[in-house]
């Protein structure tokens, strides 16, 4: 092997491994959630860890155009109810709009903390597409994720559980 060749070799490995190094990993069931800090429609902002601390979380990512969570949302808004008053957090997190969450979230009647351009906390949990949802636990551990495709009335069952499960502590 010419010290050309190794030179080069060298090169190409070393650009794999700095690209591989840029590349995001996705968040799954188990890992540490991403923290992130975002704003609210009235400019204040969040910073997850601090504001969900000690409680568990249903976090959102979603769009007013998408038809998967107009379908979602109301079973997750049976959830907030239900939970109301509990150690648990429900956050919508807008990503990719081109219309006005607010006024939607209004019209609907949901009352999660919505929160605006979201799309660096999508990056860090892997979501490329809506509606992404997870579970945190009151240690920032994630306990569910949902899966595309599964069931509304599924996920909501399974939510409740998975919420029950970390207001136990398990």
């Amino acid at each position: 092997m010419t010290a050309a060749f190794r030179s080069c070799l060298l090169f190409v490995w070393l650009q794999l491994l700095v690209s591989a190094s840029s590349v995001a990993i996705a968040a799954g069931v188990g890992d540490f959630a991403p923290d992130w800090s975002l704003n609210s429609p009235t400019g204040d902002q969040i910073q997850f860890y601090a504001d969900s601390k000690d409680q568990a979380s249903v976090v959102l990512f979603w769009a007013t155009w998408c038809p998967y969570c107009r379908e979602l949302m109301p079973h997750i808004q049976t959830l907030a109810d239900e939970f109301k008053g509990k150690r648990v957090r429900f956050y919508a997190l807008d990503v990719w709009e081109d219309s006005d969450p607010e006024a939607h979230m209004q019209k609907h009647g949901f009352t999660f903390s919505l929160l605006l351009a979201a799309e660096p906390a999508a990056d860090a949990y892997g979501v490329k597409g809506t509606p992404g949802l997870f579970v945190v636990d009151k240690s920032h551990v994630i306990r569910y994720m949902r899966v595309s495709g599964e069931d509304d009335l599924d996920v909501e069952i399974a939510l409740r559980e998975t919420i029950n499960a970390a207001l136990a502590g398990k």
